[in-house]
């Protein structure tokens, strides 16, 4: 057995909503993983309910995810928790054949204990929370004939990981119409994924294996301001998260007679950019209205791979700007 250093941004990928679907043959292991768009996940039922639009109005122990100033709003001792379930159709097209498999999975997603402390004027509220940021879990099979020699060929994805941010916060009122929150978290996980491939290269029946532990951290600080009855605003600083992933990863070395087994080792840190965003909310008694943007500076990435097309020298990642809309 060999063992070599591989650099990967598979990480970042765990980190985004998952891509289940598959096309064609695809080169194994990756060699050119893209780091997709990080969305900002919505937290809590009621702001779920408002497509994450809630940085001016958050009002309880989402604002850990949401804007942190939304803690200085909270009365009460508050204990929060949110269970999630997601199901999708995995569809895989493998040389021309498709087929389709049902995921399901219900967990709780996130959950806050909030506690406000006695102030002569203002509030003043601590909190902390735990949310399961990314949760993958999942069974995937392929078939197909290889037209090259009319094989039949079968390959199977076995996927399943956690990531989980652990998460403390405060918030002050620091006049009638302003309240300040920060919060700081910590990211845990694992994710392990076993591929079985009926051939590749010279070998027959092999497995592909990840075995990863994640960890890394960043911060959030925000506002909310009330200027005129009804008109609340909001905005949100995120700092850089950095993000480590270290593990191995096993497959078998078809270059060779016999497919013995090789082992990279992982041990890469990337950087999240910074990204900040801004909110309005209409809040009259009887119904609300919030938009929230988001802007987020991708040329600032810091990752093992590119950042810039090698030709013509301009960035590959661009800026991005998430646009959110609840009623």
């Amino acid at each position: 057995m060999t063992k070599v250093t591989l650099s990967s941004c598979m990480l970042l990928l765990l980190l985004a909503p998952w891509a289940w679907a598959t096309t064609g043959q695809e080169p194994h292991p990756p060699t050119n993983l893209e780091i997709p768009f990080l969305d900002r996940e919505s937290a809590g039922a009621r702001w779920t309910a408002m497509g994450g639009a809630a940085m001016a109005t958050v009002d309880d122990g989402s604002s850990m995810s949401i804007n942190p100033a939304g803690l200085g709003r909270i009365r009460r001792i508050e204990a929060l928790g949110t269970i999630q379930k997601q199901s999708l159709d995995v569809e895989a097209n493998w040389f021309g054949t498709k087929t389709t498999r049902s995921l399901s999975s219900t967990a709780l997603k996130e959950f806050t204990f909030s506690f406000p402390f006695p102030t002569y004027r203002g509030s003043l509220v601590m909190a902390g929370s735990v949310y399961r940021r990314n949760v993958i879990d999942g069974y995937t099979v392929r078939r197909g004939t290889d037209p090259d020699g009319n094989i039949p060929n079968r390959d199977s994805e076995d996927r399943n990981g956690l990531v989980t941010a652990w998460s403390g916060g405060m918030a002050v009122q620091v006049s009638p119409e302003a309240f300040v929150g920060f919060e700081a978290h910590g990211f845990t996980g694992n994710y392990q994924e076993t591929d079985t491939w009926g051939t590749w290269g010279t070998c027959n029946d092999v497995d592909f294996s990840w075995n990863t532990d994640i960890g890394g951290y960043g911060a959030s600080m925000g506002v909310q301001y009330e200027p005129i009855p009804l008109v609340e605003l909001g905005a949100v600083l995120r700092t850089p998260q950095r993000i480590t992933l270290k593990g191995d990863i096993t497959e078998p070395d078809g270059s060779v007679t016999g497919c013995p087994e090789r082992l990279y080792s992982l041990d890469d840190v990337a950087t999240l950019p910074y990204s900040m965003g801004v909110g309005v909310a209409f809040a009259p008694s009887t119904f609300l209205v919030a938009f929230d943007l988001t802007y987020t500076d991708w040329h600032e990435l810091k990752y093992p791979g590119p950042t810039r097309d090698p030709v013509t020298d301009e960035y590959i990642y661009d800026p991005t700007t998430d646009i959110r809309l609840g009623v």
